[in-house]
Formats: structure tokens, sequence, C-alpha cells
């Protein structure tokens, strides 16, 4: 770290001293930029972010259009604006990330030895695109960018196994929003290359590790092997072993290994399992800073284990901190966000399994409320819309119960006839039954 403090200071020294219309302003610039964004990465203060992004602004900005340094320059600019988006969430700070790292790959030869990186950079800026909108079409182009990253990288690159790793993980948002089982079988043999090919000693065998897990836990979520599930937690945990204790990253593979031991949970009731993933995805949420962007998912996760231990021992006070938990997501959470129907279908449901408990009509009420926001934010061709649909006419028939309103009753019914008669079928036979 004093190294890096030092290379700060000096590079800024030299900026200072450097004329305002000497020839190599930019490059200085540029290098500035690149020390306060390594300083923002192993620290994480946002006033070294802002101060990167401006000084790394100037750079392109004094750069004229045919110098050969201008597509690094905007390369490391769609850097620096893609973490400042995953810091704060801002839009506009994402869509220009696209445009200069679009324009700094434009701008690469393809026989450039930087061409992979430019691609990386602006899949991963497509891929938070993805993230936000929801839309299949950005990640398709996050998907065929990171196929191209991987094709113009030779196999003993130092970086082959990042964009390797990169591709699995575009490739599993793919199957968690298509379902085509060949996604998924790629993302793991992409996978399991991206952790051969990184030395046990290397610090970002970790990440590797756990990104496996991740996706052998989705294989056994939908094929049921066994085998599968053992080794995402055998991974996961060692990933979680592997990384210090103030590493940034350690809130996502506790995340990691957390999801893999409820599934375990699930699968033999070992009560043990669902007690150690509780404690793990505590711990991530408490090392997860409040302005992150992934703090709202840690959140629900946490809030959905706390449930099944509800469901399971009867403890009122799980049931109660998983409606607070879900509540501090939804405030997280940016209203155009793609999940939030999700988040807003299950405080519903948490909110109408505490109404059945202690029969507080404001529960009841709220159920409601939020569960028509649910649907309202939902497209009707989503796989999600006839779970949701149940469940609202669920708690208009409660409400009916509690009152003796006809107009609710009427209302419910409205919510089983917007069906088609396969998901009616489903609403009628589970009329007093909460789908998850």
């Amino acid at each position: 770290m004093e190294d890096l403090e030092e290379a700060i200071r000096v590079s800024r020294q030299a900026v200072e001293l450097m004329p305002h219309d000497h020839p190599d302003l930019a490059g200085r610039l540029s290098n500035l930029g690149n020390r306060l964004g390594d300083r923002y990465e192993r620290i994480g203060k946002i006033e070294d972010l802002e101060e990167a992004i401006r000084v790394s602004r100037q750079a392109v900005e004094l750069t004229p259009h045919d110098h050969p340094d201008l597509a690094g320059r905007l390369s490391n600019l769609g850097n620096r604006l893609g973490d400042r988006y995953e810091r704060i969430g801002k839009i506009e700070d994402l869509e220009e990330a696209i445009r200069v790292s679009r324009q700094a790959v434009e701008l690469t030869p393809h026989n450039h030895p930087d061409l992979a990186g430019r691609l990386n950079n602006l899949g991963i800026n497509l891929s938070y695109k993805y993230e936000y909108t929801g839309n299949i079409k950005e990640l398709q182009k996050a998907i065929q960018v990171s196929r191209q990253t991987v094709k113009a990288t030779p196999k003993d690159h130092p970086s082959f196994a990042i964009y390797l790793n990169n591709l699995g993980s575009k490739l599993t948002h793919r199957y968690e929003c298509e379902g085509k089982i060949k996604d998924l079988e790629e993302a793991i043999q992409v996978s399991r290359q991206a952790v051969e090919a990184t030395p046990k000693d290397h610090a970002d065998r970790a990440g590797r590790l756990s990104n496996l897990g991740l996706k052998l836990l989705r294989r056994y979520e939908c094929q049921g092997k066994t085998e599968d599930l053992e080794e995402a937690i055998r991974v996961s945990r060692q990933a979680v072993k592997l990384t210090p204790s103030h590493h940034s990253s350690l809130a996502i593979y506790l995340g990691n290994l957390g999801s893999s031991l409820k599934g375990r949970y699930e699968r033999t009731g070992n009560m043990e399992d669902l007690e150690e993933a509780l404690q793990v995805s505590r711990h991530a949420v408490d090392i997860t800073p409040d302005y992150h962007l992934n703090r709202s998912k840690r959140l629900f996760i946490l809030a959905r284990q706390l449930a099944s231990r509800y469901d399971r021992l009867g403890a009122i006070q799980d049931l109660n901190e998983g409606i607070s938990l879900c509540r501090q997501t939804i405030e997280a959470v940016s209203k155009t966000n793609s999940e939030i129907a999700v988040y807003l279908s299950d405080l519903g449901a948490k909110l109408s399994r505490r109404y059945e408990r202690i029969r507080n009509k404001d529960d009841l009420e709220e159920a409601i409320l939020v569960s028509r926001q649910a649907i309202k934010l939902t497209s009707k061709d989503s796989p999600f819309v006839a779970m949701w649909l149940n469940n609202l006419g669920v708690e208009l028939a409660m409400l009916y119960e509690l009152t003796g309103k006809i107009k609710t009753l009427k209302r419910q019914s409205r919510c089983l006839a917007t069906q088609s008669s396969s998901h009616l079928t489903i609403i009628l036979l589970s009329q007093s039954t909460r789908l998850p």
C-alpha cells in the first residue's frame, strides 16, 4: 500500500508540474487516474473513484482522435464509470461506460494485444445493463462479446482464466433467464477450465471456485444430482477458506456457500445445514456496505432462510425479522429494478403468514397491497404471474372471511378469471395454500 500511495503522490506532482498545453499531459492524467482507481479497489473510498473519473475524462478530452493511446484511455474511463455505477447505481454512468468501452474496442486493431481486455470490459458493462433492465438482448450482446474475448486470448495468457470465468457467469445468467440446460453445461465447463487455469496460490482462485460452486448448485436444482450439490458445497467452502476477512468479495462467497447449504437442508432436512446457511448469510449481510448494489439480494436471501426456519420451528421472531429484512430489501432497490416484483411478492407472503399467526388485520391489508404491486409490475407472460395471482386470491379470501364484504370475494374471483385455464387449475387446487 505504501508503494501505491507514493505512486499517487508522484503522479499527482507530475500532473501539477505539467503545462496545460503540453502534449504529454493526457498521459500523465491517465496514469494518475489508473493509480487512483487502484486505490479505490483496495480501500473503497468514493473520493478516489470520483477523482479517477474526473482525471480520466480529462485525459480522453485532451487526446487527439488519431492518437494510438486514445482507445486505452477510453477503456480506462469506461472501467471507472462502471465502478461508479456498481457503487451508486446511476444508469447514466452505465450508459456512458458502455459507450466509451465500445469506442475503445472499435479503435483497437484486431491483432492488438489489448483487444481482449477491452472486449472484456465492454462485456462486463453490458452485463450490468442486462441486470439493470432484465432485457435479454443486452445479455445476448454480453455473451457475444465474451466469446470474442476468449477467442482473442491465447490459452497461456495470464488473463485467459478471467475471461473464461466471465463467460461462464454470463451463460449462467442466460440459463436462469431461458432455462436452456446447454447454457448451464457450457457454463460449468468453462468455469472448470477457469479454475484449472488458475494457480493454487493465485488471489483469484477463490472467486473462480465460488463461481463454479454456484453453477453446480444451479445444475443440482435442475437435475437433482446429489454429487453436484456436494461438490458445490465443497468448492464454496474452499473459496471462503481462501479469502481474507477484509476481502471485498468475501460476502459473495459466503452467500454462495449459504445457498448451497440451504439446498442440502431442503434435501435432507438437516437443521445443522440450515443453521450454518443462516450464519454465513448473516455474515455476508453484515460485511456488505449499505451503499452496495448487491446488499438487497443478500438481505432477501437471509429473509428466505429465516422463513425456512420459521416453517420448521415456528419461532415468531424469525418471521418478524424476515419481514423486516424484506422491507429493507425493497427500500434498497431502485423502483425500476427487475427483481422488485419478486421482493414485493415475498413480503406479501410473509405478511400473510404473520396474519395467520397473530390475526393482525394491518398485516393482511399490507399483504394485499404489496401483492397487487408485484402483479402490476410483472408482464402477463411471466411464469410468476399465476403464482402471485394465487397468493393475492388467498389473501383476498382471508380478508372476506374477516370482514364478510362481498366485494372482496368478487375481487378474488376476478383474480382467478384473469388466468388461462392451465393457471386456473393450479389456483383452484391450491385455494387455501400459499405458494412460496
